[in-house]
């Protein structure tokens, strides 16, 4: 009855090996419990088959005479982790899709899930040195991924004045302290490259400082008046947007601490004012 099904499906195939539209995928057909027997292929002919039976008493049996001879089993066990049967690819026609045949099950072993360790858990497991200095309590962290952490406080009111992150870049070398939290860091140019190309003092700072009930955003050396500027929120793309009317100004940012606890950014705790060419954006929390 298995034979009859897989030749039916075989001139199925035929049929639908025009269509342009379709796509090529593979049949994975277990022969090894079928009732013709482990040595048969389900879908060649009959003729074809005691071709093949016959190809197989001339090339092995004298091996199969030899153990009949002794008194053993003419098809030797599998041994132990062994699959039973053979397992023949066949190349289906277009538009077919892939179907469990033979005595499987036809079930597909997933692997589980490896759970992501939260941020807390990442904490507790990092490595950590703390020094005070300079009216600052200094914490470095270490992570077990290779990233390195390192914050200041104040001591007096145990504001977070500064957080950095660095990484090993793609050649496993030391890479470069990016500033999350705090003053941005001015880059370091050499005599000659500070005489011929310098930064323009008027152009608009970003950077971020918190207090101890909201993060804060300022960018400096923006001279436009309150009603220039939109401050919204992309809940899609877990980001704040700046614009401004008279397109002189855009800005898109991030609140890494929401994603790290896996918080929801809300609208309603955003809010933004314009003081001294300075726009301050806050997201109490």
């Amino acid at each position: 009855e298995t034979r009859k099904t897989l030749r039916t499906a075989a001139r199925n195939q035929n049929d639908l090996s025009f269509a342009p539209f379709a796509y090529s995928l593979c049949w994975f057909v277990v022969a090894g419990e079928l009732s013709s027997g482990a040595g048969s292929d389900p879908l060649r002919s009959p003729r074809a088959d005691r071709r093949h039976a016959g190809r197989g008493r001339e090339g092995k049996g004298g091996e199969r005479r030899e153990r009949e001879r002794k008194g053993g089993d003419p098809s030797p066990a599998p041994g132990p982790g062994a699959a039973v049967g053979r397992v023949h690819l066949r190349v289906a026609g277009r538009g077919r899709k892939a179907l469990p045949v033979g005595g499987g099950s036809g079930r597909v072993a997933v692997a589980p899930a490896v759970a992501v360790p939260s941020w807390l858990e990442r904490l507790r497991a990092a490595s950590k040195t703390a020094l005070v200095q300079d009216g600052k309590r200094k914490i470095h962290y270490q992570f077990e991924d290779g990233k390195e952490m390192a914050e200041e406080y104040d001591m007096k009111t145990g504001q977070l004045v500064s957080r950095r992150w660095r990484e090993k870049n793609t050649l496993g070398g030391t890479g470069k302290w990016q500033v999350e939290v705090g003053d941005p860091i001015s880059p370091l140019l050499g005599p000659l490259e500070s005489e011929l190309i310098k930064e323009s003092s008027s152009n608009p700072v970003f950077m971020r400082k918190d207090t101890l009930t909201s993060f804060q955003w300022r960018i400096r050396n923006l001279p436009y008046p309150k009603e220039v500027y939109s401050v919204t929120v992309e809940k899609e793309q877990r980001c704040c947007v700046i614009r401004t009317t008279n397109k002189k100004y855009y800005k898109k940012f991030p609140i890494p601490d929401l994603d790290r606890y896996q918080l929801p950014l809300d609208a309603a705790a955003l809010s933004f004012t314009h003081t001294n060419n300075t726009l301050i954006i806050t997201v109490r929390f």
